[in-house]
Protein backbone atom coordinates (compact mmCIF):
# COMPACT_ATOMS: atom_id res chain seq x y z
CA UNK A 1 0.00 0.00 0.00
CA UNK A 2 1.30 3.42 -0.96
CA UNK A 3 0.74 6.02 1.72
CA UNK A 4 -0.09 9.62 0.98
CA UNK A 5 2.96 11.89 1.03
CA UNK A 6 1.16 14.26 3.40
CA UNK A 7 1.58 11.78 6.26
CA UNK A 8 5.33 12.42 6.09
CA UNK A 9 4.64 16.14 6.12
CA UNK A 10 2.46 15.76 9.23
CA UNK A 11 5.35 14.00 10.94
CA UNK A 12 7.81 16.70 9.92
CA UNK A 13 5.49 19.44 11.21
CA UNK A 14 5.14 17.50 14.47
CA UNK A 15 8.91 17.01 14.64
CA UNK A 16 9.44 20.74 14.24
CA UNK A 17 7.12 21.36 17.18
CA UNK A 18 4.50 23.12 15.09
CA UNK A 19 1.76 20.53 15.54
CA UNK A 20 0.06 21.50 18.78
CA UNK A 21 -3.38 19.96 18.36
CA UNK A 22 -4.91 16.81 16.96
CA UNK A 23 -7.30 18.73 14.71
CA UNK A 24 -4.37 20.51 13.02
CA UNK A 25 -3.42 17.19 11.40
CA UNK A 26 -6.51 17.50 9.22
CA UNK A 27 -5.51 20.92 7.98
CA UNK A 28 -2.60 19.11 6.34
CA UNK A 29 -4.21 15.87 5.19
CA UNK A 30 -7.94 15.55 4.48
CA UNK A 31 -10.13 13.53 6.81
CA UNK A 32 -11.40 11.61 3.79
CA UNK A 33 -7.92 10.26 3.05
CA UNK A 34 -7.23 9.36 6.67
CA UNK A 35 -10.61 7.71 7.21
CA UNK A 36 -10.14 5.62 4.09
CA UNK A 37 -6.61 4.59 5.12
CA UNK A 38 -7.88 3.68 8.58
CA UNK A 39 -10.76 1.66 7.16
CA UNK A 40 -13.38 3.84 8.80
CA UNK A 41 -16.57 5.35 7.45
CA UNK A 42 -15.99 9.05 6.76
CA UNK A 43 -18.79 10.37 8.97
CA UNK A 44 -17.77 8.19 11.92
CA UNK A 45 -14.20 9.41 11.59
CA UNK A 46 -15.20 13.05 11.14
CA UNK A 47 -17.29 12.79 14.31
CA UNK A 48 -14.28 11.44 16.20
CA UNK A 49 -12.09 14.25 14.90
CA UNK A 50 -14.65 16.73 16.21
CA UNK A 51 -14.95 14.81 19.49
CA UNK A 52 -11.52 13.18 19.90
CA UNK A 53 -12.43 11.69 23.27
CA UNK A 54 -14.37 9.10 21.24
CA UNK A 55 -11.21 7.74 19.61
CA UNK A 56 -10.07 4.40 20.95
CA UNK A 57 -6.53 3.17 21.40
CA UNK A 58 -6.66 0.91 18.35
CA UNK A 59 -7.64 3.86 16.16
CA UNK A 60 -4.88 6.00 17.61
CA UNK A 61 -2.42 3.17 17.00
CA UNK A 62 -3.46 3.04 13.33
CA UNK A 63 -3.04 6.79 13.04
CA UNK A 64 0.33 6.54 14.74
CA UNK A 65 1.39 3.95 12.18
CA UNK A 66 0.19 6.11 9.28
CA UNK A 67 1.84 9.32 10.46
CA UNK A 68 4.91 7.95 12.18
CA UNK A 69 4.09 10.02 15.26
CA UNK A 70 4.51 8.01 18.48
CA UNK A 71 1.28 6.92 20.14
CA UNK A 72 2.05 8.82 23.34
CA UNK A 73 2.49 12.03 21.36
CA UNK A 74 -0.81 11.52 19.56
CA UNK A 75 -2.50 11.04 22.93
CA UNK A 76 -0.99 14.37 24.04
CA UNK A 77 -2.36 16.06 20.92
CA UNK A 78 -5.81 14.59 21.57
CA UNK A 79 -5.61 15.75 25.20
CA UNK A 80 -4.73 19.25 24.00
CA UNK A 81 -7.88 19.31 21.87
CA UNK A 82 -10.07 17.97 24.67
CA UNK A 83 -8.67 20.44 27.19
CA UNK A 84 -9.10 23.40 24.85
CA UNK A 85 -12.88 22.90 24.72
Amino acid sequence: MVTDYRYRYVKSVWGAGDLTSFSRIFEIIPKSIVSDDMGMHYHSFANKVTRPELLNVKQLMKLSHLTGIPLASLVELVANDINSK
